[in-house]
């Protein structure tokens, strides 16, 4: 039995033979058996359809079957745009609005996730897990270097992706010492208020890129503690330390809200 295609190209025009990853012919007896064509990630072009066939025949050509299957590979979405307001900002202070527009799918409909991407060596931080909301307002962001790249994911219902990617320029907050402490733990209380999780990640995120005393980082701490069971859908693992490991412990819960 042989694995043939009749109808497409896989990507650079390999053949069948490189892309696959199990065997496309074989061989055996005249029995009842499967013969599974598994190919590599990366064989298939967007918008192309394809047409494989699995043609059996008895040693000597004596007797021939055949059995197809056609499919079409769907386009991930694309043209997709996406602005913030204000263009510059402060961290902490300044609440900005992300929105995005534009999207040309042909599995609709999409779900947007917004993230911030890393800098200065952190991690990708998502601002919001994917839903059909094509805005999110009341966003908190760290400070830049001197920006901030914010990233739009589109996803459609069949699991294909694009991103749009776009900046802001967010300064660092002048508040410090018992200034900062109110102005975190006022953001902490309003997104406690209004039950969202991924503003308190933000807060936090926010409030270690300007510093602050041990009795901040153990608010932040306490604030992360407090969605946990939410996090538990994002992060790998949880880790606790003693006293001594404070600074530490605050950096991993950082990490726990990057997605």
């Amino acid at each position: 039995s042989t694995w043939v295609i009749q109808a497409g190209s896989f990507e650079g025009d390999a053949p069948l033979s490189f892309w696959a990853r199990t065997a496309y012919f074989a061989s055996g007896a005249a029995a009842e058996r499967e013969h599974t064509l598994v190919l590599a990630a990366g064989a298939l072009s967007a918008g192309v359809t394809y047409a494989l066939s699995l043609v059996a025949a008895l040693e000597g050509g004596s007797a021939v079957g055949a059995a197809g299957v056609t499919f079409y590979v769907s386009r991930p979405p694309s043209s997709g745009r996406a602005s913030v307001d204000p263009a510059a900002g402060v961290a902490l202070e300044t609440a900005f609005s992300l929105k995005t527009r534009g999207w040309v799918t042909e599995d609709p409909p999409l779900k947007y996730a917004f993230k911030a991407a890393g800098g200065n060596g952190t991690a990708e931080s998502t601002l919001r897990a994917p839903t059909r909301e094509s805005r999110l307002d009341n966003v908190i962001l760290p400070k830049g270097s001197p920006n901030i790249t914010l990233v739009v994911v589109a996803i459609d219902v069949l699991g294909g992706e694009a991103s749009v990617f776009f900046s802001v320029r967010v300064g660092p907050t002048r508040a410090s010492g018992a200034a900062l402490a109110n102005l975190t733990t006022g953001l902490l209380d309003d997104a406690f208020a209004l039950g969202t999780s991924e503003k308190v990640c933000q807060t936090v995120v926010a409030a270690s890129s300007a510093g602050g005393d041990a009795a901040l980082t153990a608010t932040m701490i306490d604030a992360m503690g407090a969605v946990a069971a939410d996090l538990d859908a994002m992060g790998k693992a949880k880790f606790f330390l003693g006293a001594v490991g404070a600074g530490t412990r605050m950096k991993l819960c950082v990490n726990m809200t990057m997605g």
